[in-house]
């Protein structure tokens, strides 16, 4: 192969070509890329309904201390969700519900804003969290 491309050793590379071994070692370095991206690729995407069912496992377990009424319990749960989860509004509107029962209106209150201004007005979250916000006396934690 060296005979194909005129090279007898790698001093003649770069006396013949200034750029010769540079060259080769950009193709090394895309040929490693190459390679490590077809290993990522052969392997199976991870199935949708594992991660749905970690968010679920995390919001029982959150709900579950929350029956407890052990609050601080259930805000590190659905804080440990939310590190791994940050999109779930599940997760940050029951953060916002045990922040309430806890007493801490100002965190509440940041927390249901934030569930109003990412989540679909429809969606039973969005619609507690409104209503918190509005004083009215379905709020959670009243």
């Amino acid at each position: 192969m060296r005979a194909w491309f005129g090279i007898r050793s790698a001093g003649a590379v770069s006396r013949r070509h200034p750029y010769g071994m540079r060259l080769m070692a950009v193709l090394a370095v895309l040929a490693v890329g190459i390679l490590v991206g077809l290993r990522a690729l052969s392997r199976p995407p991870a199935p949708v309904g594992a991660i749905e069912r970690s968010a679920e496992q995390v919001l029982a377990e959150g709900d579950q201390r929350l029956a407890r009424r052990d609050y601080r319990g259930a805000l590190a749960a659905y804080d440990e969700g939310l590190e791994r989860f940050p999109y779930d509004l599940r997760l940050l509107y029951r953060a916002g519900v045990a922040l309430s029962f806890l007493g801490d209106r100002e965190q509440a209150a940041l927390v249901f804003r934030s569930v109003v201004r990412r989540g679909d007005p429809a969606s039973p979250e969005v619609r507690a969290a409104q209503a918190w916000l509005a004083g009215t006396t379905s709020r959670p934690g009243s």
